[in-house]
């Protein structure tokens, strides 16, 4: 099973350590996939015995920023490699190949021309986390806690709500928890926790 988002553009994109001739083949036509127009995908399994029985294993429309999963029928694994086929207005805008036999790597966010992987099998980039914050009051007298904010990336969320006492005597401690999703797969995710209060 693999689960890609699909970027639109062309093959020139690709960045995957399958990007040799012999493993991955992706070519464009027509101008390659736009960025704008939705897409119909079509996946198909290579033949077993390399004759001309194929599986179809994924046929929809899709639009940029959108993921797909290609997986094996009833079942069962992929094969050796999958073949894909995206038309923007009935007209072939690329084919893709893509090793899936394991015997070469497949990597989370590697692209394949306007393929992005998300997940292969159980590998996946997004995985649920629980945060754990402690705050305590080291001053001298009682506290009172008026602010709590989490900034990871772009995103800032308000997390007051969450804290179980917001006011805390000398030396008294309280807890909140923030659950989310993560992508384990982006290296600069950087998280900011910002408290303020006041005695």
């Amino acid at each position: 099973v693999v689960t890609f988002t699909y970027i639109g553009g062309g093959c020139d994109q690709s960045s995957n350590t399958q990007d040799i001739p012999s493993v991955i083949e992706c070519e464009d036509f027509n101008g390659a996939p736009d960025e704008t127009n939705e897409s119909r995908i079509i996946c198909v399994d290579e033949s077993p015995d390399g004759g001309t029985f194929i599986t179809k294993l994924f046929d929809e429309t899709v639009t940029v920023g959108e993921q797909f999963t290609v997986k094996g029928t009833a079942g069962s694994t992929l094969g050796d490699s999958i073949f894909c086929e995206i038309k923007q207005n009935n007209f072939r805008r690329q084919e893709l190949k893509i090793n899936t036999s394991g015997k070469e790597d497949l990597y989370l966010k590697d692209v394949f021309g306007s393929f992005k992987l998300e997940s292969c099998d159980e590998k996946d980039c997004l995985v649920p986390i629980t945060y754990t914050y402690s705050i305590t009051n080291v001053g001298q007298g009682p506290m009172d806690i008026t602010e709590v904010m989490r900034s990871r990336g772009d995103n800032t969320v308000d997390l007051l709500d969450e804290v179980g006492k917001k006011t805390l005597e000398f030396k008294e401690s309280t807890t909140l928890e923030d659950k989310d999703i993560i992508d384990v797969c982006v290296k600069d995710e950087i998280e900011i926790i910002k408290f303020s209060a006041k005695a």
